[in-house]
């Protein structure tokens, strides 16, 4: 663990709230297709063919997970053209049979005014399974649904737990649908969660913390999380000391999400026992000149 300053470790203990960027901290960020529906003419392998293929060039852990499954499954992807990634979204893209094709989250598929209503149900029970939800659409219409499931990381329970123990708020923030991002909290004792927060706006939502008066810490990873960890008071990142240009406050050698809570929990603690010391000091020199007085 490095503070980047002295400035930097006494910032850190007073952080009131922390904010974890949730893939890649308290979630390994390595999720898996745990399951694959289809509606109407379509069956699963045609379903999971049109994913794959509209998944195939990007570079993110979901369409790595999607054309993993594929793969396994012997599916082909279909050959689908003009593929659009769109950030903390989706992809839109045409399918081999000239037909528009969507895949991606709710906020996408009603801003290509695709109606969902007759997943509700199952997407509804899948988010209370803690699963990613990824919807498909094609010519217009949903033909399917593909549930990920993603894991904890190792020690996540036990970084929340050293923020607790400190009386630091732990707080999830998660690009995921709000009841994925509750069953995840209440696996963790978070209480606080701001779900369906898109990379490019998770700057402001720690802004937006902030303005309570709360002093927030980010914990995060770089470059992903950049925009997140620039905007808090103490920007802890994993897995960047020795290795990134920019001067985060807190720098781990490694990418335990542990160490990242720990290094908040000895901020607090370093500076508690400073005001004690202090206070003995000034005790003790009271005590000395009362008793001259005397």
């Amino acid at each position: 663990i490095v503070f980047r300053t002295a400035e930097a470790l006494d910032q850190t203990g007073k952080v009131s709230t922390a904010v974890f960027c949730a893939r890649g901290t308290l979630l390994l960020g390595e999720p898996e297709v745990a399951s694959v529906e289809a509606f109407g003419d379509h069956d699963a392998e045609g379903v999971l063919a049109l994913v794959a293929g509209a998944e195939g060039g990007a570079v993110h852990p979901v369409a790595a997970a999607v054309v993993r499954t594929a793969r396994a499954r012997g599916v082909r992807p279909d050959g689908v053209r003009s593929p659009s990634l769109q950030p903390g979204l989706g992809v839109t893209a045409v399918a081999s049979n000239g037909q528009p094709l969507v895949v991606g989250n709710r906020a996408l598929m009603l801003r290509e005014r695709i109606s969902v209503a007759r997943a509700e149900p199952r997407i509804a029970e899948l988010e209370s399974l803690g699963r990613s939800v990824l919807l498909v659409a094609h010519a217009g219409r949903l033909v399917g649904i593909l549930g990920l499931q993603d894991g904890l990381r190792a020690g996540a329970r036990a970084a929340v737990q050293h923020l607790l123990d400190v009386g630091v708020e732990p707080v999830l923030l998660s690009g995921d649908a709000r009841e994925t991002c509750e069953t995840l909290g209440r696996a963790l004792d978070v209480d606080h969660v701001r779900p369906e927060v898109l990379p490019q706006e998770r700057g402001d939502e720690v802004r937006r913390l902030a303005d309570g008066g709360a002093v927030i810490a980010v914990i995060g990873r770089s470059p992903i999380d950049d925009a997140a960890l620039a905007a808090g008071a103490v920007s802890v990142a994993l897995g960047a000391a020795g290795s990134s240009a920019a001067e985060w406050s807190v720098q781990l050698t490694n990418d335990d999400v542990r160490d990242a809570a720990l290094s908040l929990r000895i901020a607090h603690e370093c500076r508690r026992e400073a005001k004690l010391g202090i206070g003995i000091t000034m005790a003790s020199g009271v005590t000395g000149a009362l008793a001259i007085a005397f």
